[in-house]
């Protein structure tokens, strides 16, 4: 395991929410005037190369005996780190995320944004939900043979007149398709920017146990319990 240390211009600090999917990452400034933040973590952590080729004009460094820095590839060190106070990267972030449009809304502290990514699709290892108008649903419900819903979880927003579908096989329905990833649904063809891991993602909108967040393709978010939904049936479609 090997200590590191990368020093950044403030221009380039955005690079920094990036470095959450590297592990644990502390921050330490000089001073708030001055033009450099340095980031501090430990271990040879995969995609770190990769987040330094976004900002050129970096430097990393290992950190050595005494907390002197050795230039990445060379033998000696050139100076020693700085003596600031070290927080974790969440805290000295502050930015903001955009407001959920229906209840259940969920606070954070991340600049996290939506954007179209055409290549992130289905995986095995993702569950697959669906987005449709009330009125799609019902018919379904309606004529489905019993054996073709049973398998079949939905929660209802009365509020926006659409219903939110789980289960396989997935039902014939006009919807709009969600990738649903360790607690974050997204539409499908669609990723969230920076590309922070997923666990990252939770804990800065502050999704809660036995829930998940459903990101809008427009930036709302909302809550969704997992014992919110109810059982697809007939009946269920003479009561929607």
């Amino acid at each position: 395991m090997t200590d590191w240390a990368l020093s950044l211009r403030r221009s380039e600090v955005e690079v920094l929410a990036k470095l959450y999917a590297v592990g644990e990452v502390r921050i330490g400034e000089l001073d708030g005037r001055s033009e450099l933040v340095w980031a501090r973590g430990a271990g040879t952590e995969a995609g770190l190369e990769s987040i330094l080729a976004l900002v050129p004009t970096s430097r990393f460094y290992e950190i050595v005996r005494d907390d002197r820095l050795c230039p990445a590839g060379r033998l000696l060190p050139v100076e020693r780190l700085p003596n600031v106070r070290w927080i974790p990267l969440r805290e000295w972030l502050s930015v903001s995320v955009p407001s959920a449009a229906l209840p259940g809304e969920l606070p954070g502290t991340a600049r996290l944004e939506l954007v179209r990514n055409p290549s992130r699709r289905f995986r095995e290892d993702c569950e697959e939900i669906l987005l449709c108008r009330v009125e799609a649903f019902r018919e379904l419900l309606l004529r489905a043979p019993a054996h073709r819903l049973s398998p079949l979880r939905f929660v209802l927003n009365e509020a926006r007149g659409e219903v939110l579908v789980r289960g396989q096989p997935r039902p014939s329905v006009p919807a709009t398709h969600y990738i649903l990833e360790g607690g974050i649904a997204t539409p499908a063809g669609y990723a969230w920017s920076p590309p922070v891991g997923v666990s990252v993602v939770r804990s800065w909108l502050g999704v809660r146990d036995n829930a998940f967040a459903l990101w809008r393709s427009d930036g709302s978010l909302s809550e969704i319990a997992d014992d919110a939904f109810a059982g697809a049936s007939r009946r269920a479609g003479r009561e929607l």
